[in-house]
């Protein structure tokens, strides 16, 4: 659907710089029912909606080819589940088994650790290879959308934005 949204703007010469996309690009599912679609109430996450997106690479590489930046909807006040993609390395790298499917903390409420800052970012952020983040929600802080531009500027070596509901 997407690239269609996308190929329309262009087939029109329609000026195009930036896609957001809210809550429809999170898989939208909790542990231990990891294939069950559970819509609204899954808020956040960090695996790709792939019935929307079946190669989301491919729609950002799409994106980009044509100079359009891609914003992803972040819900950072929460846990990042045993259903997550990033799960297995970001529990590896805070030093968690795997194996014990504990929730992990999402960003805000772990964002004066380093160490998990910037595993965080790492494994759960940076693969998504978005433009710009868009954290959507209360818990936001000035420093927490802060770590949103940081981090991946100094990771790209370009500037970046983060929209902010709330700060």
């Amino acid at each position: 659907i997407m690239n269609d949204v996308v190929n329309g703007y262009l087939k029109r010469n329609l000026p195009l710089d930036v896609v957001v996309l809210d809550m429809e690009w999170h898989s939208q599912t909790q542990y231990p029912d990891c294939e069950t679609f559970i819509g609204i109430k899954g808020w956040g996450g960090d695996t790709w909606n792939k019935t929307l997106f079946p190669d989301p690479g491919d729609f950002i590489a799409k994106a980009h080819s044509h100079d359009i930046h891609v914003a992803l909807n972040f819900h950072p006040d929460g846990t990042i589940d045993a259903c997550q993609e990033p799960y297995t390395k970001l529990a590896q790298a805070l030093g968690v088994d795997p194996a014990t499917k504990q929730g992990l903390p999402d960003l805000d409420v772990s964002q004066k650790n380093e160490t998990y800052c910037n595993a965080h970012f790492t494994t759960c952020i940076e693969p998504l290879h978005n433009d710009i983040a868009w954290t959507d929600t209360a818990m936001s802080t000035t420093w927490s959308n802060y770590l949103y531009v940081r981090f991946p500027a100094l990771r790209k070596n370009k500037r970046t934005i983060n929209f902010s509901r709330y700060t």
